[in-house]
């Protein structure tokens, strides 16, 4: 049994080993392909923290060395490939994170538990930023799945996150929406000035 099934891997360490189980990659090489598919608006990625994760998945034997190579005057560059309790734990990681909801607690329910200590026209003015914020985010996103399902022809499952994202803004804007017309027409109380 592995050290690391006892912790909780980090979103980056999944998704490095679900990149190195596609096919064998040295670290830089992960941080390439994260980008051009976007992947950062899934997680947080810096290379620093990714080389980390790589590091980290190797000392638990989920990625083993299968060469090295130098490219120049750049650094050596080292290749991983997955190995089979590489595959069983980012299976069995998944599958649990699929099955089981977690509590994350991200900031923003925390700021709107206590937006009543700001006035009503600076919660307004604050959502109405939001809002637009947002809006913004859901065009980018939306042109994202576009770009891969139309014009790559990727099936619709290789994009079930971005879809995912897509619904959660449009609920977040549908939320603001409801919020600022319930502040503008009386039906929110509001007592902070």
């Amino acid at each position: 049994m592995s050290k690391m099934l006892d912790v909780q891997m980090s979103p980056l360490a999944i998704a490095a080993l679900a990149l190195i189980d596609e096919e064998p990659r040295h670290p830089y090489d992960v941080y390439q392909v994260m980008m051009h598919r976007r992947e950062d608006i899934l997680v947080k990625i810096r290379p620093g923290s990714l080389y980390h994760a790589v590091g980290k998945l190797a000392e638990y034997n989920y990625i083993e060395e299968i060469g090295t190579d130098r490219e120049g005057n750049r650094p050596e560059r080292t290749t991983y490939r997955i190995t089979q309790a590489g595959g069983a734990v980012l299976r069995s990681t998944i599958a649990d994170h699929l099955a089981n909801p977690r509590k994350e607690y991200p900031i923003f329910p925390l700021a709107v538990a206590e937006a009543h200590h700001l006035a009503k026209e600076d919660v307004l003015q604050h959502l109405s930023h939001r809002r637009s914020v947002l809006s913004s985010d859901l065009t980018e996103v939306e042109d994202i799945y576009r770009h891969v399902i139309d014009d790559r022809g990727k099936p619709a499952r290789y994009v079930l996150d971005i879809d995912l994202i897509i619904h959660q803004i449009r609920a977040e804007i549908a939320w603001v929406d409801s919020t600022v017309a319930a502040l503008q027409d009386g039906r929110l109380e509001w007592t902070a000035s």
